[in-house]
């Protein structure tokens, strides 16, 4: 009785003499690299599909004795910030050669390096990882063997470890400075008071000599705090002339309430919303909102991940990239 023949494994050889390339060409082409011509990554791929080529990563690791994993940690997709970052971060690392594992602390009760996505990284040996966090209360004593990029956190130079971090008191800075620019000095901040953006826009309007109004919302937004924006918008007396909330997506919910009532905007009332907001040019009247620098905080994310590791005794990096305010007709 006759065994049955081994099929056999497709190596990267194998698909470098038909391409008629280098190994290495063939390496980087399956790993999407910019180093190689789309073209030449197209007939690549094809190829490695026609011979049902399978990496073999474990054997890579043990000759390169280098995992290639960054462990890329948040909270939760929860919003269109997070989930765009999060795609730019893990697109520009694969790109970049290295392989993304994503881990989402949803559920988890306590700071972030306590978070069982901790153990799992060291586990798979990662190089780095890329930690995306407003908050963050200390860093383990495992970040001195494993380096630690914080992306989108607050500036704090104690830290001792790379940072990205994006200055919300600049941000609620310029957006209540838009609104000025604009006439208005009764302006309603709809946020967390407790909120780093919220304080931002106190500052900016005590400074101005101003006035603030408060009201205190948070996300999902209960009825009696839609009541009481929706009171202060639509009374006769002493009413605000503008809004800035500290959450786009609430932000045009508010839009949509008003204009059932009959309120004009920007007319009657003038509103600005915190956060990127990827449908905010499409309402009925598209959402002036403050941008995150989304691509810039991936993009320098992955290099810091690159000097992190070629570089180790680099000084550390900590950078605090601006916001953009976009302006439409909402203000």
């Amino acid at each position: 009785m006759k065994r049955a023949s081994k099929r056999k494994v497709t190596t990267l050889k194998d698909i470098a003499l038909l391409a008629g390339c280098s190994q290495n060409t063939v390496s980087l082409a399956l790993r999407n690299s910019n180093r190689i011509s789309k073209e030449m990554r197209k007939r690549i791929r094809q190829i490695a599909r026609r011979l049902k080529y399978v990496p073999n990563m474990a054997a890579r690791n043990l000759s390169t004795r280098r995992s290639g994993i960054i462990g890329v940690y948040t909270y939760a997709l929860y919003d269109a910030v997070r989930t765009e970052l999060i795609n730019s971060l893990i697109t520009e690392l694969h790109t970049a050669e290295y392989r993304p594992v994503l881990g989402l602390g949803k559920g988890h009760v306590g700071p972030w390096h306590s978070s069982p996505w901790m153990q799992t990284f060291r586990e798979l040996n990662v190089e780095a990882m890329v930690v995306v966090a407003e908050t963050i209360d200390k860093l383990p004593q495992w970040t001195r063997r494993i380096p630690v990029i914080l992306v989108g956190c607050h500036p704090n130079e104690s830290f001792q470890c790379d940072y990205l971090a994006i200055d919300r008191k600049q941000a609620a800075n310029s957006g209540i400075e838009h609104l000025i620019s604009r006439g208005h000095k009764k302006i309603l901040v709809a946020c967390n008071e407790q909120s780093v953006f919220a304080q931002g826009c106190f500052d900016t309007i005590k400074k101005a000599g101003l006035k603030p109004y408060y009201v205190c919302v948070d996300y999902p937004c209960s009825e009696e705090q839609w009541a009481t924006v929706l009171s202060y918008l639509t009374r006769q007396q002493d009413r605000p002339t503008a809004a800035i909330f500290g959450d786009s997506p609430l932000a045009a919910e508010f839009m949509h309430h008003l204009q059932k009532t009959g309120v004009k905007i920007p007319k009657d009332i003038a509103i600005v919303g915190y956060d990127y907001f990827p449908w905010a040019k499409m309402l009925k009247v598209p959402l002036t909102t403050i941008n995150q620098p989304i691509s810039e905080l991936a993009s320098q994310a992955v290099t810091l991940v690159k000097t992190r590791l070629t570089e180790p005794e680099t000084p550390l990096v900590h950078t605090i990239l601006p916001h953009k305010l976009m302006i439409r007709k909402s203000s």
